[in-house]
């Protein structure tokens, strides 16, 4: 049933979207001497988020609407030791890792019409369950056009700093080292 006055696009939807995101930090600061510091830092983050269909889970939506569950799991953890050399020399070192996945998978779509359509492959579950039906300029129907969208990274980083000063407190120059890699 048309919404508004207009010829095309004219069906209205307001969609919930459902989030269930738990997150989570712990931080440690130690002073092992008086020329040495040490801090370590965990983050954890898990999220469940369900993004609803444009229309509904019978025919599907808009084919940029990103619907689907979108699981996510990502985990940070962060050391860095810092020493005084001496009185014009300071070093600091850190390690980074960053492990990330995301997993956005489409919808089911439940409307019989879809299991008719050739060329589907209805054994990966990771595969849209219908293929978008979209005509330019209007909204279309069967699962968004983005699903699946799956994201897999692991990052190390080590990070390792010389920094002279001047007597008087204020850095002279930085020489330094960042070595990145991703798995």
């Amino acid at each position: 049933m048309p919404q508004t006055s207009a010829l095309v696009n004219n069906y209205v939807t307001t969609l919930v979207k459902r989030s269930n995101i738990h997150r989570a930090d712990g931080r440690l600061d130690h002073q092992l001497s008086s020329k040495g510091t040490l801090f370590l830092r965990y983050s954890v983050d898990w999220a469940d988020i369900r993004v609803p269909e444009t229309f509904n889970t019978d025919i599907g939506g808009n084919e940029a609407s990103f619907s689907g569950t979108d699981t996510v799991h990502g985990h940070s953890l962060v050391a860095a030791y810092t020493r005084s050399f001496s009185a014009t020399t300071i070093g600091d070192f850190r390690y980074g890792l960053t492990k990330f996945h995301g997993g956005l998978v489409p919808n089911v779509l439940t409307n019989p019409v879809w299991k008719t359509i050739p060329g589907r492959l209805d054994s990966d579950p990771y595969q849209p369950s219908a293929p978008i039906v979209s005509p330019s300029g209007y909204a279309g129907l069967g699962n968004p056009r983005s699903s699946p969208l799956i994201r897999d990274q692991r990052m190390h980083e080590a990070i390792g700093n010389l920094s002279p000063s001047l007597r008087c407190g204020l850095p002279l120059s930085r020489f330094g080292r960042d070595r990145q890699s991703a798995g």
